[in-house]
């Protein structure tokens, strides 16, 4: 039969520990148009101030709690942080993993135009 079925846009996102115990999951509708101009405006934000040469670490803690707090709801950060034992490289590599599970999730979806 043609016509078109609704599939959800919702990335389910474990996070694990060293021994891959799950920490907490995480479900986030990626299709969401305002979740996707936040994630995009964030994620801009934070590789600029990570890349720059005047980078200060309290203002990029500041641009990942965002970036984080945006994509996994308000509170993770200090969560994760914590759970981290606020190892920041963890939380950069965090930033960088949801990053890429939201862009594989875009161009899966959008690459049926091709």
């Amino acid at each position: 039969m043609a016509g078109f079925k609704f599939q959800s846009t919702k990335l389910n996102f474990p996070i694990v520990d060293e021994n891959d115990n799950v920490i907490k999951g995480y479900s986030v509708d990626v299709g969401n148009e305002s979740f996707l101009r936040g994630v995009m405006k964030k994620g801009r934000e934070v590789v600029a101030e990570i890349d720059s040469a005047e980078n200060d670490i309290d203002r990029s803690k500041n641009q990942i709690k965002d970036f984080v707090d945006t994509v996994l709801g308000v509170g993770e950060f200090e969560f994760l942080y914590e759970r981290f034992g606020q190892n920041l490289f963890a939380m950069v590599e965090l930033v960088h993993a949801l990053s890429r599970e939201i862009e594989g999730v875009w161009k899966k979806r959008t690459s049926i135009y091709d």
